[in-house]
């Protein structure tokens, strides 16, 4: 199944929707997803097999304006007052780096267990390029990173208010 993608960058609150400066504000702590986001090809392949998938099982996960497909680089808790720092922080490893002009090659459909629910996922060949991007991502935000956050840590919305100890942990 090799597909190669292109990729944006984007830094992500709540995993899975783009941060909402101030959003955040009345929690010390922020859960962040550092990720890049497969460009408009990839993201209908994702779509497709996720419809193919939900239509055999209609309960399984679903992709939607808040579940966007995407490879995570990075999950952490920074400090909420610190925003504005990790955002410089991870925009100065992106003008480094340009992700947004890599080619990678998708080797293979697998699965996990995220929270008693299925998750499909298409495994990306890890590059040294990829590898070096995330330790700079790792090390451009320690300074901000807290060891522990809570539920309040993340972004919810009506449809999906919960957060799981598997999302926290």
């Amino acid at each position: 199944m090799p597909k190669y993608l292109n990729f944006m960058a984007a830094l992500v609150t709540g995993f899975g929707l783009l941060a909402v400066p101030g959003a955040a504000q009345e929690n010390s702590v922020t859960a962040i997803d550092i990720a890049l986001e497969p460009d408009a090809i990839m993201i209908k392949h994702a779509e497709d097999a996720n419809g193919r998938l939900r239509k055999v099982f209609p309960e399984g996960y679903a992709l939607n304006t808040t579940h966007r497909p995407h490879i995570t680089m990075l999950q952490r808790f920074v400090e909420t007052a610190a925003l504005d720092k990790v955002y410089a922080a991870v925009g100065d490893v992106l003008a480094a780096e340009k992700p947004a002009g890599w080619t990678m090659k998708a080797v293979k459909y697998d699965f996990l267990v995220w929270d008693k629910t299925g998750v499909t996922v298409i495994l990306i060949e890890p590059t040294d390029q990829l590898i070096r991007f995330q330790q700079k991502l790792i090390d451009a935000i320690a300074p901000f990173t807290v060891e522990k956050g809570t539920a309040a840590a993340f972004f919810t919305t009506t449809d999906d208010r919960e957060i799981g100890q598997p999302t926290i942990d």
